[in-house]
């Protein structure tokens, strides 16, 4: 590893990567660690990814195809990974991330819903009212209105 980083004119990552890759699952077939063990260290990187995508891309995609596009693997895999580490579907931590910011905008700002709602690239207002009433139980107004009573 040594005589790649000191003679390496080029971008030796890949490589170095690789010789801790082998390293590591040397050590760990001499832990006895299974390969299933090592199958979810993998895993969790594209959940991670995924997370920092979304925080990159939510007002943009709401759709998890195009997540799963934006990380080159497929929506079942996705949708495999996000169950396994939060239990919920890619669809719904999407969702839960645009509702997140939406009550974070109607919180901390002035803007009407109709601003949010292209905020949140939704091309609907009226979609965008519908879309949060239905998964917070209430609707923009009334969100705005109990959120100033009890915090402020």
């Amino acid at each position: 590893i040594n005589n790649e980083i000191n003679g390496c004119n080029l971008d030796c990552t890949p490589a170095i990567r690789s010789y801790i890759y082998i390293i590591l699952y040397k050590y760990y077939l001499q832990k006895g660690i299974q390969k299933d063990d090592l199958n979810n260290i993998s895993e969790g990187r594209l959940f991670s990814r995924f997370k920092k995508l979304l925080e990159a891309r939510f007002k943009e995609w709401h759709m998890p195809g195009q997540y799963a596009e934006g990380l080159n693997t497929s929506l079942k895999v996705l949708n495999n990974e996000c169950t396994h580490y939060s239990a919920k579907h890619a669809s719904d931590i999407i969702r839960e991330r645009i509702i997140l910011e939406a009550k974070r905008l109607l919180f901390n700002t002035d803007l009407m819903s109709k601003e949010i709602a292209y905020q949140l690239n939704f091309e609907d207002p009226a979609h965008f009212s519908k879309f949060f009433k239905q998964y917070t139980g209430l609707s923009v107004k009334e969100y705005r209105e109990e959120s100033q009573k009890r915090f402020r």
